[in-house]
């Protein structure tokens, strides 16, 4: 699993979609991203059209309105507190946070292809 993670920030590095002078806009991160690392919270974060949704571990899912300020995603919770997590780098796959929310590491996500049929 190090392996993967240590590939992809590799990859970010080498070219892929810098979120620096690139407008983050909502269709870039609609969908449904996965952690590359082991940890508890929030393994899974689904995006769509204002809400967000994060699962844990155990039995807690996160949800959240948001909305995008330049490089920054802005979560809101049901008591209209705000939560603000840097998007250091996005591109049609992997989407990188400076940190998200408790976890205040660098946290890194791949986009889980979507599985339906048409």
């Amino acid at each position: 699993m190090r392996v993967i993670r240590l590939l992809i920030l590799v990859a970010c590095f080498l070219g892929i979609t810098v979120a620096n002078g690139q407008k983050i806009t909502k269709n870039m991160i609609l969908g449904t991203w996965h952690l590359t690392a082991n940890q508890i919270n929030y393994p899974t974060i689904t995006f769509s059209n204002g809400d967000a949704t994060l699962t844990s571990k155990g039995d807690t899912i996160y949800r959240y309105k948001y909305y995008l300020q330049n490089n920054d995603i802005i979560f809101v919770d049901v008591y209209n507190n705000k939560f603000k997590s840097h998007i250091k780098k996005i591109s049609k796959d992997t989407l990188i946070f400076n940190s998200l929310l408790a976890n205040k590491s660098i946290q890194v996500y791949e986009k889980i292809k979507n599985t339906k049929k048409s």
